[in-house]
């Protein structure tokens, strides 16, 4: 049985991206602590973060994630950006930091620590696949 998107999406991108009472969006980017590949795909994930918090959903579906999580993220009826977008006004905030990346070959992962309710840290690890026009999550752990 297939889970709703829109479940699929709070449970999945937004689980790992967005938590806490009130609204918040850090925009220190953890790249900087990274080079070469690992700063590409630290990239990826701020700039999911800054799409989060901007309530850009289109931009998440056409340019960071792969096809086929894209295709998991839509519903019947309703494209991924849609089911992004209802996913992003049900969020209390978005705060990711990347505290580290492991790439091999064209699959990476990319640990990424978020903030919960009160002082609580999650951490969940994204995979990532490297496509011809780069990095792409491919899944949000």
């Amino acid at each position: 049985m297939r889970v709703p998107a829109t479940a699929a999406v709070a449970a999945a991108l937004l689980a790992a991206a967005v938590t806490g009472c009130a609204p918040t969006t850090t925009s220190s980017s953890s790249s900087k602590n990274f080079s070469g590949e690992q700063a590409k795909v630290a990239d990826k994930i701020a700039a999911l973060q800054s799409d989060g918090s901007a309530g850009k959903a289109a931009p998440v579906c056409d340019d960071l994630v792969t096809a086929g999580l894209k295709g998991k993220l839509a519903a019947p009826g309703s494209s991924c950006a849609q089911e992004v977008k209802k996913a992003m006004q049900d969020a209390d905030g978005f705060d990711l930091k990347v505290t580290g990346v492991k790439v091999n070959g064209t699959e990476a992962t990319a640990t990424v620590q978020t903030k919960g309710r009160g002082s609580q840290k999650i951490t969940r690890t994204f995979g990532l696949t490297k496509a011809a026009d780069g990095w792409r999550i491919s899944n949000f752990g």
